[in-house]
């Protein structure tokens, strides 16, 4: 039994349930990838999977078979993505994550101009775009940059050249972020 389970069966905070198991009264152990009770968490509450939690799966596709009656929810959000491998962000756009998202001018730039010729005609959102990007970066620091990702994308928005390049959207009472290539206007 993994610690999700163990909050859902006996009905315990997750926020105790792990204090009991750092001090050590709560021992338990699953025999399955760290990261997969907590995707089927994410998805049980209906919520969308993170990008850290996006990226998990693509270096581990094993636990996709561990998600239960969760796997196919994974896969839609997962293959929503497209030919995510072949359209990674180069290093040069991808190592400028963390200064785009301390304002640095130059490196929104970069970023800017990469987005511009990676955003496709249809409408994609904020997970289609982090995955590239931190696709750019070797597996081993990918975790480190993703705070940064949210900052770096909210900077290259600000930019004037990148005004026409996204729009928010309200759902429910949520505001989403939408990027799409603007449509070209051709003079006659």
């Amino acid at each position: 039994m993994n610690i999700y389970e163990f909050c859902e069966q006996f009905r315990v905070p997750l926020g105790k349930a792990r204090k009991m198991e750092k001090a050590g009264v709560l021992i338990l152990d699953s025999g399955e990838s760290e990261y997969a009770a907590e995707i089927r968490l994410q998805l049980r509450k209906g919520q969308p999977l993170t990008v850290l939690q996006i990226l998990h799966i693509i270096e581990d596709r094993g636990i996709l078979s561990e998600l239960w009656q969760y796997t196919e929810k994974a896969k839609g959000q997962f293959e929503a993505l497209g030919n995510f491998n072949e359209e990674a962000a180069p290093k040069e756009v991808a190592y400028r994550i963390r200064d785009a998202a301390h304002r640095d001018d130059a490196a929104i730039s970069v970023m800017v101009g990469w987005l511009m010729e990676a955003i496709p005609d249809e409408p994609v959102r904020h997970h289609w775009l982090a995955v590239r990007l931190l696709l750019g970066i070797p597996a081993s620091v990918r975790k480190l940059e993703v705070p940064y990702i949210r900052s770096a994308l909210l900077n290259c928005r600000k930019s004037p050249d990148f005004a026409r390049w996204w729009r928010s959207e309200q759902v429910g009472s949520v505001s989403r972020t939408v990027y799409q290539r603007p449509e070209r206007l051709y003079d006659l």
